[in-house]
């Protein structure tokens, strides 16, 4: 278990809660998250958890259990003790349980900065059809057009090209699908009479 990962990081506060209850080899100790659960004030708790967390945090415990073939009076009984925890009904945690895949949920991760590089497609003159992409500068105007949906995705980013000025990088907090999706809102339309140009992330941290 890891006390220093930051909630600050997650998108959601029941991925925060697996991080801190996995075991280094990759099991899942829903008792130390119980434990973490209880440790917190009742007001934090009660304003922060949601469904979607609590669904989380089944999901991984029922892979946990399924990989391990826990027996179902341990599964019973530690379903209770997270129900006490969640100040929820059992009958309603056994039942989000039973209906959930035994697998974790991808974890959905705030990145603060992403970098990305701008392509053409070059055609070659005997078959048009037929070309390679190379990588090339970035530009004023693409900045401007990446500044136009930059809002979106979040209000307080940034935007600069870098030396060399073959990247560019974002600087705010945000998810990656919400940076995928930002991209996709913003390739450039292709130009009559212009090399095709598209936008490629190549790093996020």
């Amino acid at each position: 278990m890891s006390t220093n990962i930051p909630r600050e990081r997650f998108k959601h506060l029941g991925d925060w809660l697996i991080a801190r209850s996995e075991t280094i080899i990759g099991g899942f100790q829903i008792g130390v998250c119980i434990s973490i659960i209880r440790a917190e004030s009742p007001s934090w708790f009660t304003d922060s958890i949601t469904d979607e967390d609590i669904n989380r945090i089944l999901a991984r415990y029922k892979e946990h259990v399924t990989f391990w073939n826990v027996g179902i009076n341990v599964i019973r009984s530690e379903l209770q003790a997270f129900a006490n925890a969640v100040n929820t009904d059992f009958n309603y945690i056994a039942q989000k349980f039973d209906g959930l895949p035994a697998r974790r949920f991808p974890p959905e991760i705030y990145y603060n900065y992403a970098r990305i590089q701008k392509k053409i497609f070059v055609p070659q003159p005997q078959y048009p059809a037929g070309g390679y992409w190379t990588i090339t500068n970035f530009t004023q105007d693409d900045i401007y057009q990446l500044q136009g949906n930059l809002y979106s995705l979040d209000p307080q980013a940034t935007i600069s090209i870098l030396t060399p000025p073959t990247v560019c990088q974002i600087q705010g907090r945000f998810t990656a699908a919400e940076f995928d999706e930002f991209l996709k809102r913003s390739q450039p339309y292709p130009t009559y009479g212009q090399n095709q140009v598209q936008y490629v992330k190549i790093a996020m941290f």
